[in-house]
């Protein structure tokens, strides 16, 4: 099995609930993001990243972006999570926003629902 890490950014939890899922499923390293260091990369096959969604800003995805080059020839899955529909141009929107022209091209992108919170 290639070696899986999966990092992710997390404001309230929903983020950090599917990437740890996807890391039990895949028998993957878990790590959040801020706390991975990115000399580690050169490591794994597959990179998956998920982040919270805040007015089409995925949090954390600079961790993916700055080390494009060392991505380059690794699979890179990314999800982000938010109350945003999962339509293609709302899906589009936020690759556009948020990714570089290479990394859109390169990684597999998914969009996931959050949880709702209340706020007291």
């Amino acid at each position: 099995m290639p070696r899986v890490v999966v990092l992710s950014k997390s404001r309230y939890g929903s983020s950090e609930k599917y990437a740890t899922w996807i890391a039990e499923e895949l028998e993957a390293d878990l790590f959040a993001a801020d706390s991975f260091d990115a000399k580690k990369f050169h490591s794994y096959e597959c990179v998956v990243f998920g982040g919270s969604l805040y007015a089409s800003e995925l949090i954390g995805i600079n961790v993916i972006n700055e080390n494009f080059e060392t991505l380059r020839n690794k699979k890179v899955v990314l999800f982000s999570v938010g109350a945003s529909p999962a339509r293609p141009e709302v899906l589009e929107e936020i690759k556009l926003k948020n990714l570089s022209p290479e990394m859109i091209c390169h990684a597999e992108f998914h969009h996931l629902r959050g949880a709702l919170t209340s706020i007291n």
